[in-house]
């Protein structure tokens, strides 16, 4: 996404991953104003947001407005879960950066696109199925946090969403 400028609107479109919405701009205090320009939730934090971390903002509310911004702003769209579903097995746990989770069985459900929610909790988080063989599941991108045996896998459908974005300085 281009930076341009203050007061500049930028319209991003939202996935269930985690989408860079904004970056501030060296030096300068920062600010940006963030409107779900329609639709489902859309959930606003860092790198690592998801919809169990992230502040939610909702379709029709009022923008928020953040000061003082030293990071970059990320967001992601809402999901709901399915029924399909599996845990993580073979008596390892997944450490986070992996893109690979051995299952107990896999569920026919899982296939190349499909949007996973995985563990719970805190460390809940969203990836999206590159490929599944017997009992592994890779993943497109690399988990953001570390998942115990027994965590579960569930197939989910995301709602893709736009966020608009403007810009300043304070």
């Amino acid at each position: 996404m281009p930076n341009l400028g203050a007061g500049v609107d930028q319209h991003v479109n939202v996935s269930a991953l985690p989408t860079w919405v904004f970056s501030p701009t060296t030096g300068l205090p920062n600010t940006v104003r963030l409107y779900n320009e329609g639709g489902p939730l859309v959930y606003v934090g860092g790198a690592n947001v998801s919809p169990s971390n992230g502040l939610p903002l909702a379709a029709g509310n009022e923008p928020i407005r953040l000061a003082n911004i030293t990071g970059s702003v990320y967001a992601c769209s809402a999901v709901t879960p399915g029924t399909a579903a599996a845990t993580i097995g073979t008596g390892v746990p997944s450490n986070a950066g992996t893109t690979k989770f051995s299952v107990t069985t896999m569920n026919t459900s899982f296939a190349a696109g499909t949007v996973l929610l995985v563990g719970g909790g805190t460390s809940q988080e969203v990836l999206v199925i590159a490929s599944t063989a017997t009992t592994v599941i890779t993943t497109t991108t690399n988990s953001l946090y570390d998942h115990a045996v027994g965590a579960p896998l569930t197939a989910c459908t995301y709602f893709p969403a736009q966020l608009r974005a403007s810009a300043g300085v304070v």
